[in-house]
């Protein structure tokens, strides 16, 4: 194909001119407020002649991404908005002066009454929002857009769904009353507040729809981040689906949108299949996993938006969102997940994800522990108690849910199980006789929870109901992990011929016989115990929460140490979760040359170790190792960039296939905290950075894989269980 030809076949670009002078003026204005952000930009040829600047949307949360200097200096004039967030400490922030929020009234309001038009959705109809309105989620752009539409004569209520889901159906009741008229109207909320509402009918009024109508439209929002877990859409639409009569015709809409953009993009059609259709002044992109180039069209990638109306910020932004673009005019997309490093991370399940809404019905969870014991627990008494052997509680082991690795790692994890004089010591203390625990088991390893559960039998307890992690979407080995959980559990009774281990299916509080629990064993972000210890203070119950929050570790290399050890450390679990070394501290007395090769040869195993794992499990997980190649992408670039701003030497070497990145700062002298801290959150998951001894990370702990009698986090389990209250 000759040149011209293929510039001729290039798609054309879908802004004029004039828009591109706008956009480039936008830009020359924020960067001469903030020159830094120059180093983050991210050029991408979106023509033959048209190349655009795009800054990834971590930015949001790292930098000022304003035209305003000093924010600080302009806080009493501008609009902070913030992301709902999820582990991380910093959330993204979007500032707006009185230019930006009049573009974003405008283009909101444009965006939905083209979505309604486009939807066959009549002009006026009423909007019943479950989203609270703009002054009680102040900082909520989310919350600001829909009182927008309320400011600009869209007859709009609230719902006051957190204080009572009850409130939605009483106030539709009491409108109905006042306009029988009322049959036909739009529903918005986040998928949080329409998992509280499913909730509520469930257990409150199943089997009684409540809302009577003719047409519904209703949007789901996607979010709150980090206030639940991600559920399927099937599975939302069916819960949802429950509140309506049979004959309400109830068409499932989806908006997208974020706190860093200006302008949404909402369902092309009913039911939502992933397909949005933007607004008028928002344009999608699907860039390469390399960041530099556009893929074609129909290609995943991260998905790219150019916002006409981010007029305070920057209207060029790289998402962490994978999808594909649909059309030649960039109009339409498909939202297809989120990248692995857009995954959290570590033991975390989110601020209140610990309060699961869990809408699969017990028939859908195979092998649970409830389902191999009666209802009643086979108490066995504590003086006839034992410890099991690792051999026969394998031997008991359903298979199905375990690759060859996994097991290696479990058998790992079971080193050093025997121990009479420990064992001993435990029965004859006998000191949770009669108490029952709740376990909440962490998200990314399966083995985490056994451990307080074998101390718990042996010291006594009459039981351990053991919640299962929460199942997220963007995380293709959540599945993985609750299965191999469920199959530990049975395991663990069967071979105690008990039912001592009760998976449960609700959320962790939600019913009043979980007050009962006398302990609370957590796995989690140090966020999320906070909020389970509000929420036990707040019941005035003496339940002890023995809360197990953010924890990270690290390991030591020495003239013994060979690299294929590091890279099985690294690797278990496929490198999630707190047991896996976030770091490795070389001696620092090796020069500079012995340094180097010895890291080019931990990526090299670490490279060949993972790419092993994720072969084994592409027979058990659709699509999961094409998602490697967008793996630590954002990370990269992040860390080049703080490296860089700090004059710090940073090499990066990474492989696409099995989504490894080894980092070697270990020709840097002084790393400042703030650094530290990006690469400690970078670490797992295939990440590793590697620096000589005198940078050893703070808080940063050394202690790889402990087993059952070990100290885990400075304790031994005995020691954490009988923790006071």
């Amino acid at each position: 194909m000759t040149g011209p030809t293929k510039a001729m076949e290039q798609p054309e670009i879908p802004m004029n001119d004039e828009q591109l002078k706008r956009l480039a003026f936008l830009c020359d204005r924020t960067l001469r407020a903030h020159p830094e952000l120059e180093d983050w930009l991210v050029h991408i040829n979106i023509s033959a002649s048209v190349r655009l600047p795009f800054l990834p949307i971590r930015c949001f949360r790292l930098c000022s991404v304003s035209r305003f200097p000093d924010v600080r200096a302009s806080h009493s004039s501008l609009k902070h908005f913030l992301s709902s967030g999820s582990t991380q400490a910093v959330r993204a922030t979007h500032h707006m002066g009185s230019e930006g929020l009049a573009a974003y009234k405008v283009s909101a309001l444009e965006g939905f009454q083209t979505a309604c038009l486009r939807l066959g959705i009549p002009e006026g109809t009423p909007v019943v929002s479950l989203v609270p309105p703009a002054d009680v989620w102040s900082d909520s752009s989310l919350a600001a857009m829909v009182s927008f539409w309320k400011e600009n004569g869209i007859p709009v209520s609230f719902a006051d769904i957190h204080s009572d889901p009850n409130n939605l159906a009483a106030l539709l009741q009491v409108a109905q009353k006042q306009n029988p008229a009322l049959r036909n109207f739009i529903l918005f909320g986040t998928s949080l507040h329409h998992l509280q509402v499913s909730q509520w009918q469930r257990q409150e009024n199943a089997g009684k729809p409540f809302i009577d109508a003719d047409t519904v439209w209703l949007f789901d929002t996607g979010g709150t981040k980090g206030r639940t877990q991600h559920t399927t859409q099937a599975e939302l639409h069916a819960a949802v689906r429950e509140w309506f009569a049979p004959d309400c015709h109830v068409h499932l809409l989806s908006e997208y949108g974020m706190c860093e953009l200006a302008s949404q993009a909402y369902s092309v059609s009913s039911p939502n299949t992933g397909q949005f259709a933007c607004a008028p002044q928002l344009k999608a992109f699907a860039i390469a996993p390399s960041l530099d180039a556009l893929v074609p069209q129909g290609e995943k990638g991260f998905l790219g938006f150019v916002d006409g109306a981010n007029v305070d910020s920057w209207p060029f932004v790289i998402t962490e969102d994978l999808g594909s673009v649909q059309d030649a005019s960039h109009t339409r997309f498909v939202l297809e997940g989120r990248a692995p490093d857009a995954t959290v991370k570590g033991c975390s399940l989110n601020v209140r994800s610990t309060y699961r809404f869990d809408l699969t019905s017990s028939s859908d969870i195979s092998g649970t522990a409830q389902s191999i014991a009666p209802q009643e627990l086979l108490r066995a008494p504590a003086s006839k108690r034992s410890l099991f052997s690792a051999a026969s509680f394998l031997k008991k082991l359903d298979r199905r849910h375990w690759t060859p690795s996994s097991l290696a790692d479990l058998e790992t994890s079971l080193q050093r199980w025997n121990s009479d004089e420990q064992e001993q010591a435990l029965i004859r203390e006998n000191a949770l006789v009669d108490e029952t625990l709740a376990i909440v088991s962490a998200a990314n390893t399966p083995i985490a929870w056994l451990f307080p559960a074998v101390h718990a039998w042996l010291m006594g307890a009459e039981r351990v109901r053991l919640h299962l992690p929460s199942l997220r979407q963007d995380d293709p080995l959540s599945t993985l992990v609750r299965g191999q959980t469920i199959a530990l559990a049975t395991a663990f009774n069967s071979v105690t011929q008990s039912a001592f281990i009760e998976v449960a299916q609700g959320r962790i509080l939600s019913q009043d016989n979980e007050t009962r629990a006398h302990r609370i064993v957590l796995f989690g972000s140090d966020e999320t115990l906070s909020t389970v210890s509000i929420e036990i203070q707040k019941r005035g119950t003496q339940t002890v929460l023995i809360g197990l929050g953010d924890f990270q570790n690290s390991a030591r290399a020495d003239e013994n140490t060979s690299p294929t050890e590091v890279a099985l450390m690294c690797s278990r679990w496929w490198g999630r979760g707190c047991l896996t070394p976030v770091q490795l501290e070389l001696p620092e007395h090796w020069t500079q040359e012995h340094s180097q090769t010895f890291t080019q040869a931990v990526f090299t195993a670490l490279k060949t170790e993972m790419g092993r794992r994720w072969e084994e499990a592409k027979s058990a997980l659709d699509g999961v190792q094409l998602l490697q190649r967008f793996a630590h992408q954002h990370n990269r670039a992040e860390a080049r960039v703080l490296c860089h701003q700090s004059q710090l030497p940073l090499d990066i070497f990474s492989d696409a296939g099995s989504g490894v990145a080894v980092a070697d700062l270990t020709r840097a002298t002084d790393i400042p905290a703030q650094l530290q801290l990006s690469f400690k959150n970078f670490g797992g998951c295939g990440w590793l950075t590697i620096v000589r001894s005198r940078n050893k990370f703070p808080e940063v702990r050394s202690s790889v894989e402990p087993t059952l009698w070990d100290l885990h986090q400075g304790k031994t389990w005995q020691q954490w269980l009988l923790k006071k209250a």
